[in-house]
């Protein structure tokens, strides 16, 4: 069955009128296009991956790098990423042995693998696009748990993102995730982010590396990889070159992660460009460490992110 003859069913049984429609991009990858009331988001079907948004009336708010690498096997740089069931390294005491010789891939399995559509739906207050990926004996040889997860995308008045996590094996599930979002910023040095006032963050650039993040809007004058817990108040990235504010506001999610390679960093990654950190800052929800989440057989969690922008 050809790209197009795959495209042209997707769009006869699950495309929604002018709300939701499936396409072929300059990569050869498909995706799904969502618009609502002048609001547009795409969404591949490789990592659930969404890759834009832009709201009516705005620039578009979300990163995408033009150097990322497109195809199976890869993970894209940019928009947002699913991370799970570890975020960063695979940290055995949570996740158990690794049953391959090469060492398992960042951010875990399943941003860079396709997933199924798995329904849609529009009315005048959204547009929808669910997405599913089941356990397979491959995903299995690495990562002996068999589950189920679901990732809804919904665009209305704002974007919503939600991570729906099934146990549908027969001992304890235990893991990590996060919506690894970048961002787009006008100039990260004219950039505030606030929401995190008296959260305790793992420093991974500077030492220590314990601290406490202060009462005052953080500022961004180099590199910065903070890991944030206990964290429950919304957060708002105050963008001053483009006269605006992103309201993120999470739920069913304890930790957030902070991240900007800055200038050395980022000649040191192949698939962002040298000037990308000037115009990015991820701002991830998540649930690491130890906010990861345990699930007993037949139990699912559901963590949320909900994306708004207004001008300043």
């Amino acid at each position: 069955m050809t790209r197009a003859h795959v495209i042209g069913k997707l769009n006869e049984h699950l495309g929604r009128a002018d709300a939701v429609r499936f396409e072929i991009d300059e990569h050869d990858l498909t995706r799904a296009v969502l618009t609502h009331a002048g609001s547009e988001a795409h969404v591949y079907l490789h990592g659930a991956h969404v890759s834009h948004y832009q709201p009516a009336g705005h620039e578009p708010v979300l990163m995408m790098s033009e150097r990322s690498a497109y195809g199976a096997g890869s993970a894209l740089r940019g928009g947002v990423p699913v991370c799970f069931p570890w975020f960063s390294r695979r940290d055995e005491t949570l996740h158990g042995p690794w049953r391959r010789s090469e060492p398992p891939t960042s951010h875990g399995l399943v941003r860079t693998r396709a997933w199924k559509v798995k329904a849609t739906d529009a009315d005048e207050q959204h547009a929808m696009v669910s997405f599913i990926f089941r356990w397979s004996p491959r995903v299995y040889e690495l990562w002996p748990h068999r589950f189920e997860a679901l990732f809804i995308v919904r665009l209305g008045e704002h974007l919503s993102l939600s991570l729906t996590i099934k146990n549908i094996d027969d001992k304890p599930l235990t893991y990590e995730q996060a919506l690894h979002s970048y961002y787009a910023v006008g100039d990260i040095k004219r950039t505030t982010l606030s929401g995190l006032a008296g959260c305790a963050y793992y420093d991974k650039v500077r030492q220590p590396a314990d601290c406490t993040q202060g009462d005052e809007p953080q500022r961004f004058t180099g590199p910065v990889d903070s890991v944030y817990q206990d964290t429950h108040e919304p957060c708002v990235i105050h963008d001053a070159a483009l006269e605006r504010e992103i309201l993120i506001t999470a739920s069913h999610a304890s930790s957030t992660i902070v991240w900007n390679p800055w200038a050395d960093g980022a000649k040191k990654m192949s698939d962002l460009a040298d000037d990308d950190w000037q115009r990015m800052l991820c701002v991830e929800t998540a649930n690491v460490g130890p906010h990861a989440v345990t699930l007993e057989p037949e139990a699912s969690h559901t963590m949320q992110s909900h994306i708004q922008v207004r001008h300043r």
